[in-house]
């Protein structure tokens, strides 16, 4: 009970497929949305660049052949000015009284005024990500399935070479970024260490309908992987380290954040080129070098006054790397798509992806290996945020970490039911206008004191002077 009481106080955006499957190349949301929300149809003056999103549900699921009560709670905040982005979000699922999954992200980006007269401009960004618990499926290949944590963060700058009065700034990019992760039932893994730092050169957007990332040009990066790995029961040290080195080049955009007309919020992120490595394994050195591509794009739009929104992702990649355990370099291919839509009295989602993982160098020859996934929940709107529904998760791949031929593939399948409260899209007041009197044109409620004899209600001035409110009253004499 200790972890049920830990998310109602944490956990008061609905976890869906984030939570449950991994479609790394499809950019997340779910972080950007308390401060970049589609809100067109509502008043100006409602309009806000910040709140709090979060849902709180129980009820029962399945882990693979094990049922048990679950809650499942998310939480996201954000903010942001002309000068700064600060978000947040957090999602977790307890099954029975085990923390089961935890995924954790944080951002916050500072930038000059973009008419800053001399002094050094640009914007520094500072995100962290956290994953505990058991893997969702589709893992990246460097992690793969079972227990494990990670955790990591990454700091990125953008230099204006410029202060050109346009729609975009020439920049110089700098990178860097750090990680751990430790595997808890992984017999041939215990931890993984990685650091990696990069330079490029693009064109930074200085409008208000992109406010975040940055289109590419050329970028390099240069990432040092460290593995540690057990003792074997026979030995009396380490069966040996092993150390990956990954040299990247190319171009694209990551983070392209469009806000378009506040009925359209999206993030491209494009990343095409070349990948060589090597790895010192126990074995010896392998080596080679790798087409690397990324396209992918997530949005959500608003259809019609009301009506509820729609949601798009869509993924194509080929990500060279290695696998958990450091002995095989790999490629994986990966076709991903998700869909969602909400009206008034339902939440529908869909998600899925393919992956293909080739051997290239290490090992014994192995053929491609395929793995796939899909999520599917649904949920029926009962009120006052009180909704009703459930989700079905599964993934056909490996269940063991480590290398991803060492074991057959199974199926693993998430399934419950919940009854689960979710917040607003943002946290608004109900403003009320007081006036005397009609306007002429059209009637209007009168509202009559309770006492007749009562002397007439005078309007609050607070209230009376804020232009911002929606709502009129008259107040009969």
């Amino acid at each position: 009970m200790r972890h049920l009481g830990l998310l109602l106080v944490l956990c008061p955006t609905a976890a869906g497929a984030e939570i449950r499957l991994d479609l790394a190349p499809i950019p997340e949301l779910s972080l950007l949305e308390p401060a970049f929300h589609v809100d067109r149809d509502e008043d100006r003056d409602e309009r806000s660049k910040s709140g709090i999103l979060g849902s709180i549900g129980v009820g029962y699921g399945r882990f693979d052949d094990d049922d048990r009560a679950t809650t499942v709670g998310t939480l996201a905040v954000g903010k942001r000015t002309e000068r700064m982005v600060a978000l947040a979000s957090s999602e977790l699922v307890v099954a029975g009284r085990d923390l089961f999954r935890g995924h954790h992200r944080g951002l916050i980006e500072l930038r000059t005024e973009e008419d800053h007269e001399g002094g050094i401009g640009g914007a520094v960004t500072l995100q962290t990500a956290i994953d505990h618990g058991e893997a969702r499926g589709l893992a990246p290949v460097k992690l793969g399935p079972g227990r494990h944590d990670t955790a990591g963060v990454g700091a990125e700058a953008l230099l204006d070479l410029g202060a050109e009065k346009d729609d975009f700034v020439w920049v110089a990019e700098l990178f860097a970024d750090g990680g751990a992760t430790r595997w808890h039932d992984t017999p041939e893994v215990d931890r993984a260490y990685r650091r990696s730092l990069g330079l490029g050169f693009g064109r930074r957007p200085a409008d208000g309908e992109l406010p975040r990332g940055a289109i590419d040009l050329i970028r390099g990066r240069v990432e040092h992987v460290t593995i540690e790995r057990p003792i074997t029961a026979a030995a009396a040290g380490r069966i040996g380290d092993t150390d990956v080195r990954i040299v990247e080049l190319g171009l694209g955009a990551h983070d392209l954040t469009l806000l378009i007309d506040r009925e359209l919020l999206a993030v491209i992120s494009a990343d095409i080129g070349w990948s060589w490595l090597e790895a010192d394994t126990a074995s010896g050195r392998l080596e080679d070098n790798m087409f690397r591509m990324r396209l992918a794009t997530a949005m959500k739009w608003q259809t019609r006054h009301h009506a509820g929104e729609r949601r798009l992702g869509v993924a194509i990649a080929r990500e060279p790397g290695y696998t958990a355990n450091g002995q095989r370099l790999v490629t994986d291919w990966r076709a991903e798509l998700e869909y969602g839509l909400e009206d008034h009295k339902y939440v529908l989602s869909a998600s899925g992806g393919i992956s293909w993982i080739r051997a290239i160098e290490g090992g014994q020859p192995a053929p491609m290996l395929t793995r796939y996934g899909s999520h599917v929940e649904a949920f029926y709107k009962l009120g006052r945020g009180i909704e009703l529904g459930g989700y079905h998760a599964a993934s056909y791949e490996p269940r063991l970490g480590g290398d991803p031929w060492a074991s057959p593939r199974h199926w693993g399948t998430e399934l419950g039911a919940l009854v689960r409260w979710r917040s607003p899209a943002k946290a608004r007041r109900a403003p009320v206008h007081f006036q005397c009197g009609g306007t002429g044109e059209e009637p209007t409620p009168t509202i009559m004191p309770d006492n007749p004899e009562a002397p007439p209600a005078t309007p609050d001035a607070s209230d009376a002077a804020d232009p911002s409110d929606a709502q009129t009253q008259v107040i009969g004499t």
